[in-house]
């Protein structure tokens, strides 16, 4: 429950079936005013579609070429789209982790929502859905671990930071 419900103060008071209204309405405004007036977003319609499809592959490696041809942007925009949520604290991207540095900056970040309430309204997961679908518990339940992690590491002066780990196997 406290998966699919998300920490926005707004939705914790709301009643359960007026929680997807609302992420429905905060979705619309963060990308009709938000995006819209502080970035320089030629085609914001294709937003809406951009974050369908990164509801859909939360948690898995962000393949920027992919990403363009299930939206139809080029390349250069699904960045910008992507930076510009990033500013706005909706989605976080997670480094890959590698012992050499070079290495660590050229392979494929992960792509994980800050709010998990967020990421369940967008694939229309509510607690019961998540429970019998367990193939989506995986992906949603990493990316809470890793939203609550981003949390303590935000009151952390210490300067630790997040990378994910994947290996040839």
């Amino acid at each position: 429950e406290k998966i699919t419900i998300g920490g926005y103060p707004e939705v914790l008071a709301r009643k359960p079936n007026r929680r997807q209204r609302w992420f429905d309405s905060y979705l619309h405004a963060v990308i009709q005013r938000d995006v819209k007036s502080l970035y320089d977003i030629q085609k914001i319609g294709h937003l809406e579609k951009l974050f369908q499809v990164l509801a859909a592959i939360s948690s898995e490696s962000l393949n920027f070429s992919r990403l363009a041809k299930l939206t139809q942007l080029d390349v250069k925009s699904v960045q910008k789209y992507i930076t510009a949520l990033e500013n706005l604290y909706l989605v976080k991207l997670i480094p890959a982790w590698h012992p050499n540095e070079l290495k660590r900056a050229v392979k494929q970040p992960k792509i994980h929502f800050i709010d998990t309430g967020l990421l369940c309204a967008l694939k229309h997961m509510n607690s019961a859905l998540l429970l019998v679908d367990r193939t989506q518990l995986g992906s949603v339940m990493e990316t809470f671990v890793c939203s609550e992690l981003l949390k303590l590491l935000s009151r952390e002066p210490s300067g630790y930071r997040l990378y994910h780990y994947r290996d040839k196997d």
